[in-house]
């Protein structure tokens, strides 16, 4: 049987673990190797049939460039898998561990990147490691269009490149509960200034409309609305369920492009309509699907799409079910862990 190891410093987190889980149903004996510890998450191992979790120890303190995990190597040996897939920017000293470790047992290894700032690029020892990584992949999952073209600008060879979103969402987990809307709109996600917060609080504050925020792992602490910080992620379907529709406003703030926003589809599972801005590889991900993709920073356009909404029930119930019947079609665990065995020739 082929095996596949999956590792990176979020893979522990369901959505991604959940992919693990659905290549293992698909005949690919699957670990999903990654902190067992990792902001107010905690996760412990276990065993399905034919997948294996493997959260380890960190060894020192979390750090986005130079985490690392005790006992990596000994669980790779064990394992010994046919491909390695790294979830890990190219250029973390993670993604260099993963490269001697992948020489060490002769094993393909496969990088995902969702660097989507085309002109962006690190100096001195990162700029080296992800330079290696490139040469050493054997190839690179971009998850995004923008992402592929970075690869390409920084030298990538175009055979390695390949677009797939990273994870798939779990359609079972995610949907329409038939509750109570309690509240007009919810945003859920990280509570930082780059997903435009205050200008979305502004807009709600404005209208006057019941506004729900869900999330943590930010500074932003909105004054106007009901904000729950924190929630097990299996308990998220059920407040999105509590309002009327879904809005998620990135802007392009210190630096920051949106990447893929996996709080969007997941609201459209819920059958929420979502209003979302342009930002970043918004247009790209969803340009073809029943959400309301507006200019970012127009807060006239923005009240116009939400009051219209608000006012027609018969619309959010239409648009809801198609945003539902495109994200099952597009981003379910099902459609990219196919997707993703077949780029890594394990189908």
């Amino acid at each position: 049987m082929k095996k596949l190891i999956i590792v990176g410093h979020s893979v522990c987190h369901h959505r991604q673990r959940m992919l693990g889980e659905t290549t293992a149903k698909m005949g690919i004996k699957t670990a999903v190797i990654g902190p067992r510890d990792w902001g107010d998450e905690h996760y412990e191992p276990y065993i399905k049939k034919n997948f294996f979790f493997r959260p380890l120890q960190l060894a020192g303190p979390p750090s986005f460039y130079s985490f690392n995990l005790k006992k990596f190597f000994r669980t790779l040996s064990t394992f010994r898998p046919a491909t390695i897939y790294c979830m890990e920017e190219m250029f973390t000293l993670f993604a260099r561990e993963c490269m001697k470790h992948a020489k060490d047992l002769r094993c393909p290894l496969w990088f995902f990147t969702w660097e989507n700032k085309v002109g962006y690029r690190l100096d001195g020892e990162f700029d080296r490691i992800e330079q290696q990584a490139i040469q050493d992949a054997e190839g690179i999952i971009c998850g995004n269009s923008l992402a592929r073209e970075r690869m390409l600008r920084v030298g990538a060879d175009k055979s390695k490149l390949f677009v797939l979103s990273q994870t798939g969402l779990d359609i079972g987990l995610f949907k329409n509960l038939n509750k109570n809307k309690i509240f007009d709109i919810v945003y859920h996600g990280r509570m930082v200034r780059e997903k435009g917060l205050p200008f979305l609080e502004s807009v709600a504050k404005e209208l006057e409309i019941k506004m729900l925020w869900v999330g943590g792992r930010g500074k932003y602490h909105p004054r106007y609305g009901e904000h729950i910080e924190w929630v097990p992620y299996e308990e998220i379907p059920e407040l999105i369920n509590s309002a009327k529709i879904s809005v998620q406003i990135p802007f392009s703030y210190n630096n920051f492009y949106e990447q893929m926003n996996f709080a969007m589809p997941e609201c459209a599972l819920c059958e929420l309509p979502v209003i979302v801005s342009d930002n970043g590889s918004i247009p790209e991900n969803y340009g073809g699907s029943p959400m309301k993709i507006i200019p970012r920073g127009n807060p006239d356009r923005l009240k116009e799409e939400i009051k219209t909404l608000l006012e027609d029930e018969p619309k959010r119930i239409k648009l809801g079910k198609e945003g539902r019947a495109w994200v099952v079609e597009h981003l379910s665990l099902d459609t990219i862990a196919k997707k993703l065995l077949k780029i890594l020739e394990l189908a």
